[in-house]
């Protein structure tokens, strides 16, 4: 690891085309050439402030009117449980395939709570 990461920090100056070339990843205007689908999970819930030191951060989500990936899942872990948000490129998806992803998505979470110890190809997991 210590060496993978020496190695990235000598090559850190690497321009950006380079890169996805060298993973053969397609460049192509408006699409992230390595990922189209973001999820972000945050365990500290936004209800409760985040002390560092004598300042305290918190979590404000703000409606940004576009998004970074063709899916962003936005996800934070509350008191009663999780809760999240997700963004996605309109030109891309429409409003029912959004809410049939979100509805297999909570299927999967709630299968993998209910039966932590199985696994996932054991689980029944599409509606």
């Amino acid at each position: 690891v210590r060496r993978t990461v020496l190695d990235g920090f000598a090559h850190q100056v690497a321009p950006f085309a380079h890169i996805s070339s060298a993973v053969g990843a397609d460049r192509a205007a408006g699409r992230n050439p390595l990922f189209q689908i973001m999820l972000t999970h945050q365990s500290h819930g936004n209800d409760e402030p985040l002390w560092l030191g004598q300042a305290t951060a918190t979590t404000e989500l703000a409606p940004l009117g576009a998004v970074k990936t063709d899916l962003d899942l936005y996800l934070t872990d509350t008191t009663d449980g999780m809760s999240g948000t997700l963004s996605y490129a309109t030109d891309l998806f429409d409003p029912a395939t959004v809410a049939r992803f979100v509805g297999v998505f909570r299927r999967v979470l709630e299968a993998i709570a209910s039966f932590p110890d199985e696994r996932v190809s054991g689980l029944d997991l599409l509606p």
